[in-house]
């Protein structure tokens, strides 16, 4: 670094110099060579001092003064709109000018150029020291000038495709060839900045002070405050603002010496769209070091009062570093919004340490407390949130931190690498129960029972919650969840943890009894290239084993469910697709189903149903496949397939044998699921290949179902012969043709149900070649089969028999 150095000021005496001394030649060129003369052997002299393409143009000379336009370099980069030199015979006898007047300098600073390498040395740079760079004298020599006054000058400063100008003022006043006084006003980023200090150029020694959001002080040589008052407040000379000092010191014997210190009071940040600001700060660094750069007694110390942004506020903040040993001390209490309090010591690596190796470690014990009330977690939500008791911490444990910089140890990844390891010793957080008024939200018994860790580095960060919650209830609507227990990972980017896991005994929705639920769960989340606008990816499973859901009011039970769902978001809620739940049996009102499974996935909106099968226990299959359930309204449209199913069986088992027989059929069923009913849409059902055989054994249907025929066929002998063997066939029918027609009607859907074949009883059973019965109100009867709302306390006898008053039979051709 001493190398470095020597060559910055090398290149800075070489271009600076040979700049400043051609103020005497331009007196000189006054009196001898003229205007054009001047011009050529000033921009000869730009040239031998390294600048590249120099340009300029003298507008005036005289004996009092010069007057110069549009001066100009590549190499360093600056351009001058106008310079002013002052000068008296007797100043110009001295070697010296009286003042010197820079309007209008733009300075271009390219941080990715490199200086260009000095000469090598005669002997090894380990033997140099601050003073060998050049002598005193030769830097006396320097000060040939009373006063240099910047006006309305810009620097520019880039590096890589970033660039930053600071608008600034200056003014250098040598009181001696020896010692300068300077000040610099710069506009950074809009905040103005007052530097002002001063140089001995002999003893290698430079001190001064710094003021941001603060009055110039002409008078002022120091910051006006001792930190060590009681009340610092009290000192009547320290305006609000933020105000520092420096001294730096190059000694003779290969050291020098430092410190910087900065104070500052009610700086208030409002002004710049910052709901921020501090009572008091204060920070100082004081640091001897070698011709090596290394550092030695060195001590850094951060004091801050009454911190504030937005609503968090740090009361006291206090930080000491001292070089010797490596120590690091912190102590700092939060007011608001909840009080709170962190200790932490320990050791970390040296400041020479880091500087050589480009390495840096620390080893910290740490110690937290808080305590947060129901009016301030209230404060920090947008909704009412009350707690009892308040909420406790109590933590301690070590924390170990590294930093390794990949330019120092040429790494071959490019990448600075680090890592963060927190871990608890000690963590004690108080039982909680929480109440939320406005959702009628309720948690008992809320315990973070530990440990807990944090890990961070290149790839991201990780940790683990653990929480035991004995109850959360919700009184609209009625959701009671008891005995959770969650080991949930959290991981921030690209970080790798295994998944953890959960489960919960008990959930009651309503007067629906869920099964218990268990599942494992990991949480990821984006910060990088949107931090502040992160996105969550959850990694959440939910299992379920043999578990039952029970809904009374809707007729529902599920028993024997097992399944696994994934869930790849939580805002919206989704999943991939492929999710698959098996249920061993469901009851939907009088309707059962056996050995049934659902494949589906969750969309922001809907649920997409991939396919679903259920066996019926009279045999035959209902599938339905590609159809999606809308959630704002509820609502869904299934296309419900028969294959093989014993609809006569089915029947009579819901007529409880009123109908008997059995009679497979295939066909497609629309259905229109709404929360209140089901509607059925246009579709068919079909006989399979072969023979089926049915028999109505109620007394009062037959005869509801006969009525129109006897009345049709009275006062004919042979035809109401015919009545009687037709209404003997439907005792024990067998068919070889059986179709239903669906068709949906404004009120409800009508069914006609066309058979064609003979009764089995008798000598001579009656054959018939076709019998179409046309059904109406087909959708309250199902309705009343699957338990809805609206039908739920009304029987499905009620139903047929209302069925049977509203048939109409229309007999086609018969037999003999």
């Amino acid at each position: 670094m001493q190398t470095q150095l020597r060559r910055l000021i090398g290149k800075t005496v070489r271009i600076i110099v040979p700049v400043l001394l051609f103020l005497l030649l331009a007196a000189v060129g006054v009196l001898t060579l003229g205007p054009a003369a001047l011009e050529k052997y000033i921009t000869y002299r730009m040239q031998d001092a390294g600048l590249e393409n120099p340009k300029i143009s003298v507008v005036s000379l005289g004996l009092g003064g010069l007057d110069l336009r549009d001066v100009s370099a590549d190499n360093p980069d600056f351009q001058i709109d106008f310079v002013h030199f002052s000068y008296t015979v007797k100043s110009l006898m001295q070697g010296r000018v009286t003042e010197v007047l820079i309007s209008g300098l733009r300075y271009h600073v390219d941080m990715d150029r490199r200086v260009p390498a000095a000469a090598a040395p005669s002997s090894s740079p380990d033997t140099h020291r601050f003073s060998d760079v050049m002598s005193k004298d030769q830097i006396s020599a320097l000060v040939f000038f009373d006063q240099i006054h910047i006006r309305n000058s810009v620097l520019k400063i880039c590096s890589s495709d970033t660039c930053h100008t600071v608008l600034f003022d200056a003014a250098l006043a040598a009181q001696s060839p020896n010692n300068l006084h300077f000040s610099v006003n710069p506009m950074i980023y809009g905040i103005p900045v007052h530097i002002r200090g001063r140089m001995d150029l002999r003893a290698l020694e430079t001190s001064g002070e710094i003021r941001v959001f603060a009055d110039q002080d002409p008078a002022s040589q120091h910051v006006p405050v001792d930190w060590q008052k009681q009340d610092k407040t009290a000192d009547p000379d320290f305006e609000p603002g933020i105000a520092g000092n420096w001294s730096v010191h190059l000694g003779e014997k290969q050291q020098g010496r430092f410190q910087i210190s900065a104070a500052a009071r009610s700086l208030d940040l409002s002004g710049l769209g910052m709901e921020a600001g501090l009572d008091r700060a204060f920070f100082s660094v004081r640091a001897v070091f070698d011709d090596k750069w290394t550092l030695h007694d060195t001590q850094a110390e951060l004091c801050l009062n009454g911190l504030f942004y937005k609503d968090f506020q740090i009361d006291s903040l206090e930080c000491v570093l001292t070089e010797k040993g490596g120590k690091l001390a912190l102590a700092a209490d939060m007011g608001r919004p909840f009080a709170a309090s962190l200790r932490i010591n320990g050791t970390r690596s040296r400041f020479s340490e880091i500087l050589e190796t480009g390495k840096w470690q620390a080893d910290l014990n740490w110690h937290l407390t808080g305590q947060i009330t129901s009016a301030e977690l209230t404060a920090m939500l947008p909704v009412d949130v009350r707690v009892s008791p308040a909420a406790g911490l109590d933590a301690a444990g070590r924390l170990a931190a590294g930093f390794s910089s990949a330019r120092i140890n040429k790494k071959k990844s490019g990448q600075n690498s680090w890592f963060v390891d927190l871990q608890t010793e000690k963590f004690a957080f108080t039982s909680l129960n929480i109440h939320v008024p406005k959702s009628l939200l309720t948690v008992r018994g809320l315990d973070l029972p530990g440990p807990v860790f944090v890990k961070g580095g290149p790839n991201g960060w990780k940790t683990r919650i653990y929480a035991k919650v004995n109850q959360v209830r919700m009184a609209s609507p009625e959701i009671d969840i008891r005995d959770t227990t969650l080991d949930l990972p959290v991981i921030v980017n690209d970080e790798i943890a295994e998944p953890g896991s959960f489960a919960i005994s008990l959930i009651q929705y309503d007067d629906i009894a869920l099964p218990a639920v268990t599942g494992t769960a990991l949480v990821r989340v984006q910060t990088r290239d949107r931090l502040l606008r992160p996105v969550l990816q959850p990694q959440l499973t939910f299992s379920v084993e043999n578990g039952d859901i029970d809904w009374p009011g809707a007729g529902l039970k599920a028993s024997g469910i097992n399944g696994r769902v994934e869930i790849r978001d939580l805002f919206p809620l989704t999943t991939p697709g492929n999710q698959r739940i098996d249920i061993k049996r469901l009851q939907a009102g009088e309707l059962g189903l056996e050995d049934g499974f659902v494949i589906f996935r969750i969309e922001p909106e809907s649920l997409f149903l991939e396919k679903t099968r259920w066996h019926l226990p009279d045999g035959g299959v209902l599938t339905a496949h590609s159809s999606r359930l809308d959630f704002d309204p509820l609502a869904a449209d299934f296309d419900v397939f028969f294959q093989d199913v014993d609809l006569i069986g089915l029947v009579a088992r819901l007529t409880k044998e009123k109908i008997v027989g059995s009679g497979r059929v295939h066909g497609r069923v629309p259905v229109q699921w709404r929360p209140e009913r089901i509607r059925i849409g246009r579709g068919f059902l079909y006989s399979v290949p072969g023979t089926g055989r049915f028999g109505i054994k109620d007394e009062k249907w037959l005869n509801a179902l006969m009525l129109y025929v006897r009345d049709a066929l009275a006062g004919h002998e042979y035809l109401s012969l015919l009545s009687k063997r037709l209404e003997k066939a439907l005792g024990d029918f067998e068919y070889h043709f059986l179709s239903i027609n669906l068709e949906p009607g404004n009120q409800d859907a009508a069914a006609r149900i066309e058979l064609r074949g003979k009764g089995v009883e008798g000598e001579s059973p009656q054959e018939v070649g076709s019998l179409v019965i046309n059904v109406n109100a087909i959708e309250e009867i199902l309705n009343r089969v699957l338990g809805f709302y609206r039908t739920k306390d009304r029987s499905i006898a009620e139903a047929l028999d209302a069925l049977f008053e509203d048939s109409r039979e229309i007999p086609q051709g018969s037999g003999e």
